[in-house]
């Protein structure tokens, strides 16, 4: 009877760990669940007349996007993109470092692309270039830190 019990209590430890460990395997972080909800905000989104246009700055050869919080480009031929970010200084609230999602921006154009950089979003985001159009502004990398920038990573849906 003894040798049954160890028995049992070594299954249902060996159980316990097992099922702790794919728990902890399948957890999401905070900021994995802004990207899956973003996602699905894009997916749905149909740019309209209160979508809010990012502001343009055209400097001498090149033109200028500042991007805040939700913004569209609109280009002469009937293409946009729509940005959503979430920068880490919205975290700053947060004691538990656990709990921050971090700087990320999503995008999508008007085919359903959807677009993902992990550069720092301070204030929006500046976004730089000499063409006018969807390829040259997913072209532009995002400064990430002191050293490194980011670039736009097309997500596989």
């Amino acid at each position: 009877m003894l040798k049954q019990m160890k028995k049992l209590h070594l299954i249902l430890f060996i159980t316990f760990i097992s099922f702790f460990l794919c728990a902890e395997e399948t957890k999401k972080t905070r900021k994995e669940l802004w990207v899956e909800k973003g996602i699905e905000y894009l997916k749905k989104f149909k740019p309209n007349q209160k979508t809010k246009l990012a502001k343009r700055i055209v400097l001498k050869e090149m033109i200028g996007y500042h991007i805040y919080h939700k913004n569209i480009i609109k280009f002469n031929n009937n293409k946009w993109i729509f940005f959503i970010m979430h920068s880490i200084h919205d975290d700053e609230m947060i004691a538990n470092r656990k709990m921050h999602i971090g700087d990320i921006i999503l995008a999508i154009d008007q085919d359903g692309n959807i677009y993902r950089n992990d550069g720092h979003v301070c204030g929006g985001i500046f976004l730089e270039t000499k063409k006018n159009t969807i390829d040259a502004i997913l072209a532009t990398e995002i400064r990430k830190d002191g050293k490194t920038k980011a670039k736009w990573i097309k997500i596989k849906l």
